[in-house]
């Protein structure tokens, strides 16, 4: 009975017009096909939207990146298997290219932070296929030679966790943090351990 019920239902429904056909060639990798097709399929929908929420564990999507929690420690960068999050060169900033998201999670499994959140969805954007900065901070220079060597996020999250610390009681002790790897060496110690 379902299938005469399906057939009946067929024979009298009106006929729409066949949709366009794509003048996209299909070439590349299956990710740069299904971006072709997508668009395609947005340009000729009766009312096209820029975005489409999808559910959890979808293969597209963004990331939602807490600025006030990242310290730009790149964890995720480092992670990321498609390089769809990447730091510069130039200056500590982390960007994102959302065309390139896999929504694997493992940026969001390696931020030491919980900074990164998952936004699974299609986005129709010309930004979603463009780096964009997610965050981007000034370095933090080494007080003794001026070398920039972390991010002034980074020493400050340090600084705070390691202030109630035993081995950094002492005052100048703390300035250690604050110095880059080379000038830390060079500070003399006393007898007892403590630098001078």
């Amino acid at each position: 009975a379902a299938p005469d019920a399906l057939a009946t239902t067929l024979a009298g429904a009106v006929g729409a017009a066949p949709a366009p056909a794509a003048a996209h060639l299909v070439l590349g990798d299956k990710r740069s096909a299904l971006a072709l097709a997508l668009a395609h399929l947005r340009r000729i929908a009766p009312a096209p939207v820029d975005e489409v929420a999808l559910p959890d564990g979808a293969p597209l999507g963004g990331v939602a990146l807490d600025a006030e929690k990242c310290t730009l420690c790149m964890a995720c960068a480092v992670a990321c298997p498609t390089g769809a999050l990447s730091g510069a060169p130039d200056a500590p900033s982390l960007g994102f290219t959302e065309n390139a998201c896999v929504q694997c999670g493992l940026c969001r499994a390696v931020c030491p932070e919980k900074a990164v959140a998952l936004a699974p969805r299609l986005n129709f954007a010309p930004a979603a296929r463009e780096r964009v900065i997610l965050k981007q901070e000034e370095p933090h220079c080494c007080p003794r030679c001026g070398k920039a060597f972390a991010t002034k996020s980074s020493i400050a999250m340090l600084l705070g966790k390691l202030a109630a610390h035993p081995m950094f009681a002492e005052g100048k002790r703390l300035e250690l943090i604050k110095m880059c790897e080379d000038c830390r060496g060079a500070v003399p110690f006393d007898a007892a351990g403590r630098t001078r």
